[in-house]
């Protein structure tokens, strides 16, 4: 559009000029047209001329407005790194240095400008050793990569301090022109790496090796036992009752004591001895013996001394006490594990017989070797309970003395089959069950089972007194039991006082209130409930009074030798004589002949149970289908 108008302008100042000067236009056109067209090509250069550069100067001013934004953000990007940065030409001279390297060498951009890179500051290796930086970009081979080894190196700033660095050298685009020089402060990330390191071999509360350095040195020990005959003993410390501590003295006071305990321990062992705290209030030792009887003599110091312990702090004496437990570590001991695991049922069995003492592990010994079969029927007693191998007995339960025999009563005994068809030791596995809180869903199998064998068939239940089935005390502390038995009650289509809960009086006794509260919620249901093993616990007459039970069971023990002993007939006679004060009914439980019924007789004990009435018989099965013979697992 320039050149047009650029034209007309020329073509209208022609013509004004020849109306000037004079002249006819028709005649005289040849003279208009040719200064017209002369001016209008003259014109169209120079508009053109003019736009062009006027355009070139806009784009000049743009391009270089952009550069230097550009400039701005790149000088921003690389001061807000947090690396230093050094770019240096094919002489080694800097020409450019952002913030940080400034700041981690101690110069400023002026005084790092124009100077050689590699001789401004001097760097020393791990060592000690001082290293030279030019050597290695003299002598470089970069091809196509970018980038050089890593070299974790000392930077020494103006003022001599010393930083950890780790330093890069990259070439430039064309490597004949210099390069980049890049390095990092990793004072920090090496602060942050020892930190580590430390969590991962030492107790950060303590400052004692942790569980996990400990069972390397365990290993370690018992390569060393095996190979060079050396002697050590492996000993747990288990603070007696810390939970009550920790609740009257609060966090801070009980770490302290943690801590003060752990500094006593490492100042009773000897340098070549390895301590540790391997979790909460337990403590470990490997100690180097010269004879067992060494060991057993430190342990048993070790549990004087720390009833004498006093830690440091203004508040009242705190009586310590611990337990210990001492495996000796023998040259055919082959696994960490295993070492460990004797240590600890030792410790379990000093806490068991009392606290505040040592034991010291012997597999051969009776209560390892009952430990033991414990352990090993666990896996037992989850796969029972995954393929349903439990089967149920019956036992009659019949009247002695003023109880007419109109209906059936019979307490429910639980049975495992194992996988090859055998059937384990009840007192085997149910004790391993309770110690591994297994029971409450032993349980509800053993509830479910009995519940739906009544309902198959209505018969089963109109001629029954009752029908005694058992609860662990775990049951009563499981929180959702409860509402669970609830449940089966209401759905039930039997009557609910054809069932007679059996709890032990150890159980009942342990958490009363709990157990007042669950016996008074089901037996709003009709069910009866007795207290089983009555005289092995507790053997208070309060808690007939208190707990709203309807029989007693007589413990066996009290019964086996009723005959011969006239204490324990005594014992069953006071029992029975209470409970019927009370209006309580009472079970004699084991009766095994009929001179024991006879005697049974003449207290007036109301039911006997035992072979001299019935052997247990096979009622109700999951999966198992015979019923053998129970069996003892293998020492």
């Amino acid at each position: 559009m320039a050149p047009f108008f650029g034209a007309v302008i020329v073509c209208v100042i022609s013509f004004v000029q020849k109306v000037k000067w004079g002249g006819d236009l028709p005649y005289d056109l040849a003279g208009y047209a040719t200064p017209s067209l002369v001016g209008w090509v003259a014109g169209s250069f120079v508009s053109i001329g003019l736009w062009r550069s006027r355009e070139l100067m806009l784009r000049l001013q743009r391009t270089s407005l952009a550069l230097k934004e550009q400039a701005e953000k790149k000088s921003h990007v690389l001061d807000s790194v947090g690396e230093g940065i050094c770019e240096f030409d094919a002489d080694g001279l800097c020409c450019y240095a952002n913030r940080e390297a400034c700041r981690m060498l101690g110069y400023s951009s002026f005084e790092m400008s124009g100077k050689n890179i590699f001789a401004l500051f001097r760097y020393h290796d791990r060592y000690g050793h001082e290293v030279s930086l030019e050597p290695l970009w003299s002598h470089r081979t970069f091809s196509t990569q970018k980038r050089d080894t890593i070299y974790e190196e000392i930077l020494w700033q103006r003022e001599h301090e010393i930083i950890a660095t780790e330093i890069c050298i990259y070439p430039a685009l064309n490597a004949k022109d210099g390069g980049i020089l890049v390095f990092r402060d990793a004072s920090v990330r090496q602060e942050m790496q020892s930190k580590i390191n430390f969590l991962e071999s030492y107790d950060p509360l303590t400052q004692l090796n942790n569980k996990n350095t400990f069972m390397s040195e365990l290993a370690t020990i018992i390569d060393r036992v095996r190979n060079q005959n050396e002697r050590y003993a492996l000993l747990l410390v288990d603070i007696d009752r810390f939970q009550a501590l920790y609740d009257v003295l609060g966090s801070y006071v009980s770490d302290q004591l943690l801590i003060q305990y752990a500094h006593f321990l490492q100042r009773t062992v000897a340098e070549q001895d390895v301590v540790a705290r391997i979790g909460g209030d337990r403590f470990a030792v490997l100690k180097m013996v010269s004879t067992d009887q060494q060991a057993r003599g430190f342990a048993q110091w070790l549990v004087s001394e720390s009833q004498s312990f006093e830690p440091v702090w203004h508040l009242e004496k705190v009586n310590l006490t611990v337990s210990v437990g001492v495996k000796i570590i023998e040259p055919g001991d082959e696994s960490v594990d295993d070492v460990f695991l004797g240590a600890e049922k030792a410790c379990g069995q000093a806490k068991a017989e009392g606290r505040s003492r040592f034991k010291v592990y012997n597999p051969l010994a009776p209560v390892y070797r009952k430990l033991n079969r414990q352990i090993r029927a666990l896996p037992f007693i989850r796969e029972a309970l995954h393929r349903d191998l439990f089967f149920l007995r019956r036992q009659k339960i019949c009247p002695v003395g003023n109880v007419e025999p109109h209906s059936d009563c019979y307490e429910v005994l639980l049975s495992m089959q194992l996988a090859d068809g055998s059937s384990l030791d009840p007192e085997e596995f149910l004790t391993a069950a309770e110690r591994y809180d297994l029971m409450p869903s032993i349980d509800r199998w053993v509830i479910n089972h009995c519940f739906d064998w009544l309902e198959e068939d209505g018969e089963r239940w109109k001629n029954l007194d009752f029908m005694a089935i058992n609860l662990s005390g775990k049951s009563f502390n499981d929180p959702t039991f409860l509402a669970y038995l609830e449940t089966k009650l209401h759905r039930a289509t039997f009557p609910a006082e054809k069932i007679c809960f059996e709890i032990t009086e150890t159980a009942a006794v342990e958490n009363e209130e709990r157990s007042i509260t669950f016996i008074h919620r089901i037996k709003r249901f009709g069910c009866r409930f007795a207290l089983d093993d009555f005289g092995s616990g507790m053997s208070s007459f309060r808690y007939l009074k208190n707990f709203p039970v309807d029989v007693i069971k007589i413990d066996g023990s009290f019964i086996v030798d009723m005959v011969e002993n006239e204490l324990s007939r005594e014992i069953v006679t006071s029992i029975h004589n209470i409970a019927s004060a009370l209006g309580l009914k009472t079970v004699a439980e084991h009766a095994e002949d009929q001179q024991t019924l006879q005697v049974l007789q003449e207290i007036g004990v109301d039911y006997v149970q035992g072979y001299v009435v019935e052997k247990p018989k096979v009622f109700c099965s999951g999966t198992a289908v015979d019923s053998p013979e129970p069996v003892a697992l293998r020492q």
